[in-house]
């Protein structure tokens, strides 16, 4: 009975035991529970701090990625850099090779330009040098033609040099076409030589000159060289266009109207009229002479000095007055 006592208070003491086994194994149960919670977030926290991990060598690689594209863009800029320098450069060889050029070209231009302006100052100093030899010649020529002229008026006045003069029919010397003087100078002389040795005729003798080519002719043929006066002066005035000047009549003509004129002398016993009208004719001679003279070298006849004046008493200074004046 006892044990059945026992046993029965055993009962709850079983069942108190039984319960506090079990509450154990609950709290057991929940420890275990709570450790695998904990192991649970322990391998979640592990789980994310491994993603974390992932997430920063995400980020890192990232990163890294950004630095070479950026230094990919550094690259590229550097090299789109170092394009435009070469760029650059050679657009500036170019613009200097081209300025070469310019300035090649330029001074080829210049020196054609130069060539050319040389050439032209050639040409004009040849064109310069033809024309002042052509005035050399022409100025030549002129003095020839001058140095001719005045050989012929020297030839012409040694051939016509007169006879000394003679008493006349009143017994003056010095006074042979009725008191007028005749005159000696160069002028005188030429007009004289122009007229055929002479048309004046005071005694009959130098008339007989006047007729045929005379005395007087003969002596200026000799000692001007054979020097024919009467052509150089008909060339003279056929040159200059007097070549008619105070020539009304011709010389045949004069040379009979002396002629007539000396056998009325020769019926009268003087021939004063004939003398005259032939001293007339000679005057008007001598001034067209020296008309023909102003025509050729630009100046008038010089009258005769004061020497030739005392060696020349037939000298006449009327007949250097123009004609109204005599």
């Amino acid at each position: 009975m006892l044990l059945s006592v026992y046993a029965v208070a055993a009962v709850p003491m079983l069942a108190t035991a039984a319960a506090a086994a079990a509450a154990a194994a609950a709290t057991a149960a929940a420890a275990a529970t709570a450790a695998a919670t904990a192991a649970a977030a322990a391998t979640a926290a592990a789980a994310a701090a491994a993603a974390a991990a992932t997430a920063a060598a995400a980020a890192t690689a990232a990163a890294t990625a950004a630095a070479a594209a950026t230094a990919a863009a550094a690259a590229a800029t550097a090299a789109a850099t170092a394009a435009a320098t070469a760029t650059a450069a050679a657009t500036a060889a170019a613009a200097a090779t081209a300025a070469a050029a310019a300035a090649a070209a330029v001074a080829a231009a210049a020196t054609a330009a130069a060539a050319a302006t040389a050439a032209a100052a050639a040409t004009a100093a040849a064109a310069a040098a033809t024309t002042a030899a052509a005035a050399a010649t022409a100025a030549a020529t002129a003095t020839a033609a001058a140095t001719a002229a005045a050989a012929a008026t020297a030839a012409a006045a040694a051939a016509a040099a007169p006879e000394p003069c003679e008493a006349n029919s009143d017994g003056e010397p010095g006074d042979r076409y009725g008191g007028v003087d005749e005159v000696k100078s160069a002028a005188d002389a030429a007009a004289h030589a122009a007229e055929g040795g002479g048309e004046h005729d005071s005694d009959g003798e130098e008339g007989e000159e006047g007729d045929g080519e005379g005395e007087n002719e003969e002596d200026g043929s000799s000692e001007g060289d054979d020097v024919d006066s009467d052509d150089l002066m008909e060339d003279l005035e056929a040159e200059s266009g007097l070549s008619g000047l105070g020539e009304g009549e011709d010389e045949d003509e004069l040379g009979s109207d002396g002629d007539e004129e000396e056998g009325l002398g020769e019926e009268d016993g003087e021939g004063e009229g004939a003398e005259m009208m032939m001293e007339g004719k000679r005057q008007r001679k001598q001034v067209n002479y020296a008309e023909l003279h102003k025509q050729l070298f630009g100046v008038a006849p010089a009258a005769p000095g004061e020497d030739e004046l005392e060696e020349d008493d037939d000298y006449n200074p009327e007949l250097f007055s123009p004609p109204g004046k005599r």
